[in-house]
């Protein structure tokens, strides 16, 4: 099969010319997406823009996803989420729905003991046609705060549309599955958590701005391409020689700058 590339600058939905150019429904997906972080002035050092890609595979009932320094494969007919860590050479089997602490390590839980989110999640009426794709506007406040005190508030708005070839439940599942871990382990507030699960739709494009202790620093994400290709042969696999981990530990936390220390996965 001739190999199609379809750009996000398209007008044409891209739902129609997958029907009409008879391309196989169960056929693989990759949607690429592009990360920008602005350059921003934090705990007395100036730090350089960053840019960074995503991607996420949609094969027959398996979803790959790589954000940079993490990747995830969940196998939805076997309630099973697999999160991997390069640097480290580790991963760890997460059942779904997602256990809650008791997969979390002692040390885990507690650099995260004083943690607490909340804020609101809600549909905005605004529409647009983002790269051929009707989007709806979403809008995320969120608040974070470390034994009691506020380090972090965040504002972003989001595009989500419906209107694409993949398996859309296959994305959304996994971004439940990433907040109800957020949710235990964090301490993300159940109100804040439901209103987000109940924003459907693949995120087109994101806009965000995060305040830190004085500090701020733009943010956006967008979609750049979506291929129908063959993947590549371990894209759903735990490359050989990684060690497994029988919960989820201390190698799966990374350093963020902008907020001047750890957080989990991002």
């Amino acid at each position: 099969m001739a190999r199609r590339i379809l750009e996000a600058n398209m007008r044409i939905p891209l739902f129609l010319i997958i029907l009409l150019t008879g391309a196989p429904l169960g056929a693989d997906f990759v949607v690429q997406t592009r990360f920008h972080d602005s350059a921003y002035y934090a705990y007395g050092v100036m730090n350089r823009a960053v840019e960074e890609s995503g991607e996420y595979w949609f094969g027959s009932g398996v979803l790959a996803v790589s954000w940079p320094g993490i990747r995830f494969v969940l196998r939805s007919r076997e309630n099973r989420l697999t999160i991997i860590k390069p640097d480290a050479r580790v991963f760890c089997e997460v059942p779904l729905p997602f256990p809650g602490r008791a997969l979390c390590s002692q040390k885990l839980l507690e650099y995260f003991a004083q943690d607490e989110a909340f804020g609101s999640a809600v549909w905005e009426s605004e529409c647009q046609t983002i790269g051929g794709h009707l989007c709806r506007r979403a809008s995320i406040a969120l608040t974070v705060a470390d034994q009691g005190s506020v380090y972090e508030q965040r504002q972003e708005t989001c595009w989500l549309t419906r209107e694409v070839p993949f398996d859309l439940e296959l994305y959304e599942r996994f971004e439940r599955a990433i907040r109800e871990i957020y949710r235990h382990l964090t301490h993300w507030d159940g109100a804040l958590v439901g209103q987000w699960n109940a924003l459907e739709g693949f995120p087109w494009r994101r806009e965000s701005t995060l305040y830190v202790k004085g500090g701020s620093r733009e943010s956006h994400e967008e979609v750049v391409s979506l291929e129908e290709r063959p993947p590549p042969v371990d894209c759903y696999a735990v490359p050989p020689g990684y060690r497994r981990l029988p919960e989820l530990t201390e190698e799966f936390i990374v350093y963020d700058a902008f907020h001047g220390r750890y957080g989990i996965f991002k």
